[in-house]
Formats: C-alpha cells, sequence, structure tokens
C-alpha cells in the first residue's frame, strides 16, 4: 500500500522562513516602541495624579500651613513614600483617605529609579506663605529622561543640587531630555 504524500519543497520552506524573518524584522521594533510609548504614557498620568494630589493639600491645607507641604519641617514630604498626599489627614487617620491615588503612587514608583522622587522642595518656607513646589524623578528604564511636576518660579535642581531649570515659571507636568524642556 503507497501513500501519496506530497511535501514542501527546499525552495518553499526557505521562501517561507525568509518572509517570516522580514515580518519579525518589521514588528519587533514596533513592538519595543509601542511599550516603550505605553510606559511614558502611564507615568505621564501617575505624574497628574501627582499634580492634582498636590493641588487638593494646597486647597484643604490640612495642617494649616498655608500651602504645600514642606521640605524638611513638619509635615514635610517624604520622596519614598509620598506622605504627607498620602494620607488625608495629619497625622494620617485611619479611614484610608488620601491626597492621592495610592494606586497611582504604586504604579509611578514601579517605574522611576530607586522607587523614589529625586528631589523635592517646597521653597517658601515662611509659614502661610508656601505655596510654590516641585518634585523630579527618573525612569527606570531610561534614566536620561527627567520628569518635573511643578508650580514654581524657583530654580529646579537635581538630586546632587545642580539646576536643571532655571528663571522659568512651570505649572504642571514636563519632561526634560537632552537639556530640552517640554510640557506634556
Amino acid at each position: 500500500m503507497k501513500l501519496n504524500q506530497a511535501g514542501f519543497t527546499l525552495l518553499e520552506l526557505l521562501l517561507t522562513v525568509t518572509v517570516l524573518g522580514v515580518l519579525l524584522a518589521i514588528t519587533i521594533p514596533a513592538y519595543y516602541s509601542y511599550l516603550d510609548r505605553a510606559d511614558r504614557a502611564a507615568i505621564v498620568s501617575d505624574a497628574r495624579s501627582v499634580y492634582r494630589g498636590f493641588m487638593v493639600y494646597f486647597i484643604e491645607d490640612p495642617d494649616n500651613s498655608g500651602g504645600f507641604p514642606f521640605q524638611t519641617s513638619a509635615p514635610a514630604f517624604n520622596k519614598t513614600t509620598f506622605y504627607p498626599l498620602m494620607a488625608r489627614t495629619i497625622p494620617p487617620a485611619d479611614d484610608g483617605g488620601n491626597f492621592i491615588d495610592i494606586l497611582s503612587v504604586e504604579s509611578l514608583k514601579r517605574r522611576i529609579i530607586n522607587g523614589s522622587a529625586d528631589s523635592y522642595d517646597s521653597p517658601d518656607i515662611v509659614p502661610n506663605d508656601n505655596a510654590t513646589f516641585y518634585i523630579t524623578f527618573r525612569m527606570l528604564k531610561d534614566p536620561q529622561v527627567r520628569y518635573i511636576v511643578a508650580q514654581t518660579a524657583a530654580d529646579i535642581l537635581d538630586e546632587n543640587g545642580n539646576p536643571i531649570v532655571t528663571g522659568k515659571y512651570l505649572d504642571g507636568i514636563f519632561v526634560y531630555i537632552n537639556g530640552e524642556l517640554q510640557y506634556l
């Protein structure tokens, strides 16, 4: 009993493998580009949540300081825990209320270096006149990209005290790449 079996020729197999290779060469870089854009979009979304948290804190003024959290005096802003934005009352109540969405903070911390902001300052240290702030952080995947969430005219410094942006009023979310500042 002889079965009539037809198969692929070597030329057909080589052509198929070549076409698949070309398709992969085109789609893989596009896929990684898509992942990078999605990661940046998530950081921007989380940064907007942080910005809104600062604005709500300023409006509600839970510690009667007259503004944003201070850099060093109570309630001092913690670059790792994002306290006091993570507590609706000073000291924190057990009701779980926050000025900022905890999921946004956790998402942001997973995407930035050391899970912590690089620098923070609320330069107006006069009580009841703490009306500006800035916070900076860098991406884990690309440390050259620095995000800035700010409402200030003060110089913005990096974690080593070196100026990043000087002489500009910033209000919102910005990205600093290769010496260029872009509003998002």
